[in-house]
């Protein structure tokens, strides 16, 4: 009897310890859930927990995807309040407030709400997680190495990358054999990035399973809980301090560390000099400018070296292989549209003595409307967020945005919204004429954000995607094949836009 009194006992002690550990966990998940109806704002009811992201944190819907739905439920108002988790936010839809946050009024929207800590060492330094002055200084540095002189002298390496790729693709064109087009552009995005930022030539594209590649692969490799913790970042989640998000592990960590230390000792030493012109040799030339030994880069400069050469890496990746993809998808679903191009790149080539320079690229009006549209449909990063740094009035009302708010648009509802695109699911590259951007509010497209945070490497990224499409165009009938899908899904684990299937594509040799 004593033994199953103390165990009754012990019983209804660990139920009543379970209660209360529940209770208290549910009254600090909505501690802020009156944040918004005590400021007089309308917002959406959240749920314990999770939020307004259940359909997210369920995976039934990608964070690009449900934010756009957000943006759709908010339209006919300027704002609305939600809550990512636990903490408020503010979903804006009209784009005269936009221009006011992104670049008028930029001085109290500072900051981007994505937190990365020193816990993670290639992205805890990247200039998209940088506060306040340590933006300024960085970006600030940092911008000569995306100057137009620096893209020019990198377009020849971009040009050789992209033969590579044509001449891959050879055999298929010969055969008209369908390709996996998802899993060769992210090669062909390895190769390029591999070139550009770490002077390191892997040729994944030849050897899929490179070691470049294969570590590449499992850097944005998010588990579940992985992918619910990252949008965590976004709102500087409390939890996070304790639970720390990584977007590496330590071996990959390593790897990328050891791999670009080990060019720039190469190209420092003097026996065996080599000059490149790419982006690592501009991290490098700017680390000289800044470093108090003549002999060697002290080591916190090694790491920034190392941290910026990784940001371009994770930033650069999946921006212009995605863009390229999603292109030629639509190409080859469009062949009027892929005639009209091929036909303004083959003019241009022609009269450029056969050559696709820099030049050339940059004036292909059509080229430029096509990439456009894609990026309209397809923004690699769907979502655009600012932080609140200091009390802001939004004007026309009382409202008072309080320092520390988390700000969001939605780019996918923006740049899908029937009022401003009509037809917006259809790909057409008109929407870009001149005449139709200048009857468009300039907010209503943003693909690479907009304001002084606008991406620093947006004109890299366009670069490249726009080269590889003329390359193949030049080379290749781009065709569906009879597995290419009218429709396209979207991994729900990540916050890009990426598909969550393969896009087999036949490329037909053209001579």
């Amino acid at each position: 009897m004593d033994f199953l009194g103390i165990f009754w006992n012990f019983k209804q002690e660990t139920i009543l310890l379970s209660i209360t550990v529940i209770f208290l966990l549910y009254i600090y998940a909505t501690r802020n859930f009156k944040y918004w109806s005590e400021r007089g704002i309308p917002y959406f009811r959240p749920i314990p927990f999770v939020g307004n992201l259940k359909e997210v944190v369920t995976f039934q819907r990608n964070i690009g995807f449900h934010l756009k739905h957000i943006y759709e439920s908010v339209k006919g108002q300027p704002f609305k309040g939600f809550f990512i988790y636990d903490q408020p936010a503010l979903m804006i839809t009209d784009l005269d407030l936009l221009k006011m946050i992104f670049q008028k009024d930029f001085q109290y929207f500072v900051d981007k709400g994505i937190s990365i800590t020193k816990h993670d060492k290639l992205l805890g330094d990247a200039l998209f997680t940088l506060k306040g002055q340590l933006w300024k200084e960085k970006r600030t540095k940092l911008s000569p190495a995306f100057s137009t002189s620096k893209l020019k002298n990198m377009y020849e390496l971009v040009d050789e990358k992209a033969n590579t790729l044509i001449d891959y693709l050879s055999d298929f064109g010969r055969l008209e054999q369908p390709i996996f087009v998802k899993d060769l552009l992210g090669r062909y995005g390895t190769d390029i990035v591999a070139s550009l930022a770490f002077g390191i030539e892997c040729n994944s594209v030849h050897d899929p399973h490179a070691d470049f590649r294969e570590n590449l692969k499992y850097s944005f490799l998010f588990s579940k809980i992985g992918a619910l913790k990252f949008i965590g970042t976004f709102v500087d989640l409390p939890l996070l301090k304790l639970w720390p998000v990584k977007t590496t592990s330590k071996k990959v960590e390593k790897y990328f560390q050891k791999s670009v230390w080990n060019v720039v000792k190469q190209r420092q030493n003097p026996g065996q000099q080599l000059m490149r012109n790419d982006y690592l040799e501009s991290l490098i030339r700017i680390a000289d400018q800044f470093n108090n030994s003549k002999e060697h880069i002290e080591e916190n400069l090694k790491i920034d070296i190392v941290s910026q050469a990784y940001t371009f890496l994770a930033a650069g990746f999946e921006t212009t292989s995605s863009t390229i993809l999603f292109s030629l998808y639509h190409l080859a679903m469009k062949s009027e549209v892929q005639n009209k191009l091929r036909h303004e790149i083959q003019e241009a080539v022609e009269a450029n003595d056969g050559k696709l320079s820099y030049e050339v690229i940059h004036s292909l009006r059509y080229l430029d409307m096509v990439v456009s549209e894609t990026l309209r449909l397809y923004p690699t990063m769907p979502i655009l967020d600012r932080t609140c740094t200091k009390p802001f009035q939004i004007p026309g009302t009382n409202f008072v945005v309080d320092k520390g708010v988390h700000i969001f648009t939605s780019l996918l509802g923006i740049q899908r919204d029937p009022d401003l695109y009509p037809d917006p699911e259809n790909f057409n590259p008109e929407r870009f004429s001149e005449e139709n951007k200048r009857n468009r509010h300039k907010f209503a497209y943003m693909p690479f954000g907009e304001g002084p945070r606008i991406c620093i490497g947006k004109r890299m990224a366009l670069m490249v995607a726009k080269n590889a499409i003329s390359r193949i165009l030049l080379n290749y009938e781009v065709l569906p094949s009879k597995h290419t899908p009218s429709k396209l899904e979207f991994d729900v684990r990540t916050f890009l836009l990426t598909t969550s299937h393969e896009i087999p594509l036949v490329f037909k040799n053209l001579k």
